[in-house]
């Protein structure tokens, strides 16, 4: 024998189950947190290429150094020290400069001072543009070796008064 189905159990109160705002709430919990976790992921993998951008310049400066240690000039490309098919994290060439080279356009500054004498050795960063001057809107991403080899980090960060603050 069935059972005959109150109409008050429809509308009843202690019926089981969530609301459309309770739905609402936790969807917009949900992605709240998505969000946050978004952006985390985000700063980690950023600071990991940085990592890596540094890695590879300081390696590639090492190798340009023992080049000119050997040979008592800087060699002309990254060819000449097996770099030239090193590729940034940002999937770009890392640039190699030798500032006494005709046509080379000088080195990189910032406020008006060169920032290495010997050779420029940078990677074009995230936005993968450049500029001469570091406080460029282009360049402040960069990631530059400055006071020949004394700072290796972004372009934004680099003092030119007091290279050891950084």
């Amino acid at each position: 024998m069935k059972k005959a189905i109150s109409p008050n159990y429809i509308a009843s109160p202690t019926r089981a189950g969530f609301t459309l705002i309770e739905i609402s709430i936790a969807i917009l919990v949900i992605g709240v947190l998505g969000t946050i976790g978004y952006v985390s992921y985000n700063s980690v993998v950023n600071k990991a290429r940085l990592v890596q951008a540094m890695g590879d310049i300081k390696a590639i400066a090492v190798a340009v150094d023992f080049y000119e240690s050997r040979n008592g000039v800087f060699p002309g490309s990254l060819s000449s020290v097996g770099m030239d098919n090193k590729i940034d994290p940002w999937e770009t060439s890392y640039v190699y400069i030798r500032i006494n080279d005709p046509g080379a356009g000088g080195p990189r500054s910032h406020q008006g001072v060169p920032i290495n004498t010997d050779y420029e050795l940078y990677s074009h960063g995230v936005d993968g543009l450049s500029s001469a001057p570091l406080a460029a809107a282009e360049a402040v991403d960069d990631i530059v070796r400055a006071g020949n080899g004394g700072f290796l980090g972004l372009a934004s960060n680099f003092n030119q008064t007091n290279p050891d603050d950084d």
